[in-house]
């Protein structure tokens, strides 16, 4: 029998509310928004359950460990298998698409793996069976990855808004959903000694595994055409792995690659599950208790990272080149990354996570826009892929490098035992080293661009002198993206 404190049941209570006013929000918005293609706004929905299971139980794949065995070996497994497990699934995810023929085979390998792999934790949760979770998670997130660059590289040229609403959107919406959840469960699994029970916490994945299964009904009334991407043109042309590209395509693509695997190691070491854990620990040493509002920070980062990319595609590119628009990504960064290393107070801390998710959004979006740039190619069959698993590889060693540090400062010691000053000191060194990384890659973008842009002129954006195909098919997409902004802010009579 669960015994919950007045303070504990006006939290749930309060988020129960939040809940039920974020559903209906939802489901208002959703049905506002103007989706004249057919099926659309099925798919719409469909991308949005697919993020529920992962984005409810993904930030707290860390909390988990620490409540069945804090061994800081144990946790940074656990943080970084999702990443492991992306290198390898990514790399050949476009591979298995054209071997299936259509890409609804990979959602279908995704929720079926999960469903399978979360099963272990809910019937026992061990330090065994959250490692299989988080092999779980990292599957359905790489599958849904590899799913939104399909989708990119189908709709991207047609229909840009379109795209940019389908993409973004839902993971946010499935983060305002998770969020009162995560709360409502964090609570009822803490006691009074601020102490969470792993038994307790587990139904968490017992209602991940509900929207699983929810998904894999929905699924099937999804209709796709097979194979219908530039990617692969099956009629005409013969399947070929790699299509021979000029030196400097090849060395920005490679560029780009490592620059977004150092951004995506940048982001999974100063938020998600790490910063659920650190926001934890700083009310944990201040003797607060963060579980009615610590699910809330995943949807701060997610809202400003959206923010940053509808800014980015609808008026930053038209203005300003891409060197600009990387320093004003990376600079978010900076002012993040040396704010939070002093802040001990976990509400300060929450209020300042949107800067951190402005920094990302202006970043990931950018460099991938790159990537899709130098990759849209027919013949091209993985090097999408090979993006992704080398941004898996950024997203593993996070897991390990946040753990390391802090044995490297203050030693193996027992997180119940630290005091604020040490945890805080160590906080301050990790993030004096992800300050160091953020300097490097914005060094290195810059002058990447420089010459790249000595040598070509396929990526000065917004310069008279490179008015050619490319500069009309841009010209043609701008266009496309203000009479879309247009038609949704009359809809919405947003002014």
């Amino acid at each position: 029998m669960i015994s919950l404190s007045q303070t504990q049941i006006i939290s749930i209570s309060v988020n129960s509310a939040i809940f039920a006013i974020l559903t209906i929000a939802s489901l208002i918005l959703v049905n506002k928004i103007n989706l004249q293609e057919k099926g659309y706004k099925y798919l719409f929905w469909l991308y949005t359950m697919f993020w529920v299971p992962i984005m409810l139980v993904r930030p707290y794949r860390g909390t988990m460990q620490n409540a069945i065995d804090n061994d800081a070996t144990l946790v940074a497994i656990v943080l970084s298998v999702y990443g492991i497990i992306g290198i390898f699934i990514r790399l050949f995810a476009d591979v298995i698409s054209y071997l299936f023929k259509y890409r609804k085979a990979f959602l279908y390998f995704s929720i079926i793996l999960e469903i399978i792999l979360f099963i272990p934790l809910v019937v026992n949760p061990t330090s065994a069976t959250n490692i299989v979770s988080a092999i779980g998670i990292g599957v359905g997130a790489s599958c849904i990855g590899t799913y939104e660059l399909l989708f990119k590289e189908q709709y991207g040229n047609k229909k840009a808004f379109l795209t940019v609403s389908v993409l973004s959107i839902p993971p946010l919406l499935a983060n305002f959903l998770t969020a009162p959840v995560q709360s409502i469960m964090k609570t009822v699994a803490t006691n009074n000694d601020k102490v969470v029970d792993p038994l307790i916490l587990r139904y968490m994945w017992v209602i991940s595994l509900g929207f699983l299964l929810i998904v894999f009904v929905m699924l099937f009334f999804l209709k796709e055409k097979r194979m219908e991407t530039p990617m692969v043109n099956t009629k005409t042309e013969k399947l070929t792995l790699f299509e021979k590209k000029s030196a400097l395509d090849v060395s920005l693509f490679v560029g780009l690659c490592i620059i977004g695997s150092l951004v995506a190691f940048i982001k999974f070491s100063n938020s998600d599950s790490v910063a659920t854990t650190h926001l934890q620990n700083l009310a944990k040493l201040n003797n607060l208790s963060s579980a009615a509002y610590e699910g809330y920070i995943s949807v701060i980062f997610s809202l400003f990272q959206l923010v940053a990319g509808v800014l980015m595609g609808l008026y930053l590119v038209k203005k300003i080149d891409v060197i600009k628009i990387f320093l004003i990504g990376s600079s978010a960064w900076v002012v993040y990354t040396i704010a939070s290393s002093f802040i001990a107070n976990p509400y300060a801390y929450l209020a300042i996570h949107g800067i951190n998710g402005f920094g990302y959004g202006i970043l990931y979006n950018l460099v991938l826009a790159l990537v899709l740039k130098v990759t849209m190619d027919k013949k091209i069959i993985t090097k999408m892929g090979i993006y992704q698993s080398v941004l898996s590889i950024g997203v593993a060693v996070s897991g390990f490098f946040t753990t390391w540090m802090k044995e490297a400062v203050i030693g193996k010691v027992d997180p119940n035992t630290i005091d604020l000053n040490t945890y805080m000191k160590s906080y301050l060194i990790q993030n004096m080293v992800l300050l160091g990384v953020v300097i490097l890659i914005t060094i290195a973008f810059v002058v990447m661009m420089i010459i790249v842009n000595d040598k070509s002129d396929s990526f000065k954006l917004n310069k008279k002198e490179s008015e050619s195909k490319d500069s009309v098919w841009k010209s043609n997409f701008k266009k496309e993206i203000a009479n879309s902004k247009t038609k949704i802010l009359n809809k919405f009579a947003i002014t």
